[in-house]
């Protein structure tokens, strides 16, 4: 269950990215639940600068 702190974004994509982002999750050590490697993405690509 999400925290008040949290918002719920639906993304739809195409297979093709999908399968991308599913290949990313097999290389991490942790397999990252979909979700979870977008996240990682998003912190990469913009870091928290706060």
């Amino acid at each position: 269950m999400a925290d008040a702190n949290e918002v719920e974004v639906l993304v739809r994509m195409p297979a093709v990215l999908a399968d991308r982002l599913d290949a990313s999750r097999r290389e991490a050590a942790d397999l990252p639940s979909r979700p979870e490697v977008i996240r990682r993405l998003i912190d990469q690509a913009m870091p928290d600068t706060a």
